[in-house]
């Protein structure tokens, strides 16, 4: 009987489902920023983006106010993945546990 080493696949397999995983967890995140976001002009809403870095999800913007707006008059990231949570946990446990 041959062995067959499937290491390789099985690790490049786990690491595209994690990937996956993380980007449709950023995006949701994402969403709920905009919407929750203050909007006088919308320029804030529109600049809120989300990319990848290796196993890191980061969420924000480009303005250079933002972190005021965050901060100091109606936060909009923090209350996204606090409202995202548990849609995180499905995303990532496949609804388990």
């Amino acid at each position: 009987m041959k062995i067959i080493d499937n290491t390789d696949k099985l690790l490049a397999d786990i690491e595209s489902k994690k990937r996956d995983c993380l980007a449709t967890a950023c995006a949701e995140v994402e969403s709920t920023a905009k919407e929750i976001c203050v909007k006088k002009t919308g320029d804030l809403a529109n600049s809120i983006t989300s990319v990848i870095e290796g196993d890191t999800g980061i969420i924000g913007s480009d303005k250079d106010y933002a972190p005021i707006v965050e901060i100091k008059y109606h936060p909009f990231l923090r209350p996204a993945l606090e409202q995202q949570w548990n849609r995180i946990k499905e995303i990532f446990t496949g609804g388990k546990g």
